[in-house]
């Protein structure tokens, strides 16, 4: 008695042949995928390191006007108790102007290091694309994710390009 195969219908050759074949190409043409950490590549390049010095800078300034004010407030405050209530609403004015004055150093210094971020950030932005652009030609990725934006919930090692593109970075793109 000899043994044979159930005869193979067109449809069932059709699908083994499709099911191979889409192995194959989903083998060949996965996307090439890169992570990069972005908050990390601003606080390590040049640009956000200006923005750090120019941040501290402006701390600083601030603190130390900051701190006029306050004495000024206190030597008024101190000048209050001894002066005549004629003295005592001129004095009383002048630190309410005082008080004010050191507001308003505080919510410009706020406003300031705002700007200088947002500044910082859109420059380090047009400095990034034209540097991804080369490196997805390089490289061949397909996609190119952030690590430091939450929208990437694990990513191996092997495809942080972070360190990758903090060296192009350096040696400017």
């Amino acid at each position: 008695m000899v043994h044979s195969r159930p005869p193979r219908t067109a449809t069932a050759m059709l699908l083994a042949v499709l099911a191979s074949s889409t192995a194959a190409f989903a083998q060949d043409s996965a996307p090439k995928i890169a992570v990069v950490n972005l908050e990390a590549v601003f606080a390590q390049s040049a640009i956000g390191q200006t923005l750090q010095s120019d941040v501290q800078k402006l701390e600083e300034s601030t603190r130390q006007q900051l701190e006029k004010e306050r004495d000024a407030i206190a030597a008024l405050q101190q000048q209050e108790t001894s002066a005549s209530p004629e003295q005592r609403r001129e004095l009383v004015r002048r630190r309410e102007d005082h008080e004010r004055s050191a507001r308003r150093i505080a919510e410009d210094a706020t406003r300031q290091a705002q700007k200088m971020e947002t500044d910082s950030r859109q420059r380090f932005s047009e400095t990034l694309e034209p540097l991804f652009r080369t490196l997805q030609q390089e490289q061949g990725w397909d996609l190119i994710l952030n690590k430091a934006s939450g929208f990437v919930i694990f990513a191996g090692d092997s495809l942080d390009v972070t360190d990758l593109v903090l060296e192009r970075l350096s040696a400017g793109g």
